[in-house]
């Protein structure tokens, strides 16, 4: 096996559960139907799609590069396991607990489809309401992923979401955003 990092061991397990909750149970021709969903930005014009879905580490559209990172979790984060963070002489006790950080993002465009804005927007908030019942229905399916260096998985949670509209007259454009973090455990 080659060498993997718990981040995008993470990153191809969302992009797995989304296939199976954005596109299997859905038609090609229904409007919330991710024609892209994939780790990485969006190397097309985003105009070929109807929806695009795309899975990041971190968040690459912040300009500062501090706002959405992966750091140390607090011990006293209430989240992580009650033990000491390392135990002399017993190494497979405690360890390290780190949050990996990342991004989902849906890219709406409806532009050359026939929708009003209010049901461009209820398409948008489908598209997101999906995205966040994913990682929150699934959370079993994140626990246990372990990387090439020792770390491995605790947990993963959303933690922030918004759907925001663009465009023009006759431009409906949508984007949603979900964050989510993921508890590590390195020892």
């Amino acid at each position: 096996m080659a060498e993997a990092h718990v981040t995008d061991l993470i990153v191809e397990q969302i992009v797995a559960v989304l296939i199976e909750e954005l596109q299997d149970p859905y038609d090609t021709d229904d409007a919330t139907y991710a024609e892209v969903l994939r780790e990485g930005l969006l190397q097309e014009n985003p105009l070929s799609n109807r929806v695009s879905v795309t899975v990041h580490m971190g968040d690459p559209d912040e300009v500062d590069q501090d706002a959405w990172i992966d750091e140390v979790a607090s011990p006293g984060d209430s989240v992580i396991p009650h033990t000491p963070m390392y135990e002399i002489g017993r190494p497979e006790v405690g360890g390290i607990h780190m949050w990996r950080r990342g991004t989902i993002k849906a890219d709406v465009f409806l532009i050359k489809t026939k929708e009003n804005r209010d049901e461009a927007r209820r398409i948008a908030n489908v598209i997101r309401g999906r995205i966040e019942k994913a990682l929150w229905s699934r959370g079993t399916d994140f626990q246990g992923i372990s990387d090439s260096y020792g770390e491995q998985t605790i947990l993963l949670q959303l933690m922030k979401s918004y759907a925001r509209e663009g465009g023009g007259p006759g431009q409906k454009i949508w984007r949603a955003y979900v964050w989510w973090q993921a508890l590590t455990s390195r020892s």
